[in-house]
């Protein structure tokens, strides 16, 4: 009878353990599966759109494998003349592997401003607020009044 006992006591205890370190392991993918990219490419501003009135956000939603890489990026709202720009640019993003779960999503926003031809040509930089905030400037061309003959 104690040996019943016994080997029944290991199992459990193995069991138990097994169980503790499953859910550990759960715990800690998760965890790292909400860490930000480990490479970002950033949009260029579009030329002709520094012509325009055109300043605007861009909110997608990037699906991720579990090696990391960006399988797609669907438009969640905002302009549809940034959207081409950053879905190429999401689409070379690069995210930590994950070995236990399948596909992940990131949600980022892109704010595209458009600055005074007089701005400080320092401001004309891309500005990370968090992981998945980006704020990409550009300076207005000064256009030159002159008619072309």
């Amino acid at each position: 009878m104690m040996r019943v006992r016994k080997r029944t006591n290991r199992r459990l205890y193995c069991a138990l353990a097994v169980a503790i370190f499953s859910f550990f392991m759960v715990a800690a993918e998760a965890i790292h599966a909400q860490e930000g990219p480990v490479k970002i490419v950033v949009p260029a501003f579009p030329r002709i759109l520094l012509h325009l009135p055109a300043s605007g956000a861009v909110t997608i939603e990037m699906k991720i494998d579990k090696t990391g890489a960006v399988m797609d990026a669907v438009l969640k709202e905002g302009s549809k003349f940034f959207f081409p720009m950053v879905r190429r640019a999401a689409l070379k993003w690069k995210f930590p592997e994950v070995k236990t779960r399948g596909e992940r999503h990131f949600v980022a926003t892109f704010t595209f401003t458009i600055l005074p031809s007089d701005a400080n040509p320092e401001e004309a930089t891309v500005i990370f607020t968090q992981p998945n905030l980006i704020e990409i400037r550009a300076i207005r061309p000064e256009i030159d009044p002159t008619p072309i003959n």
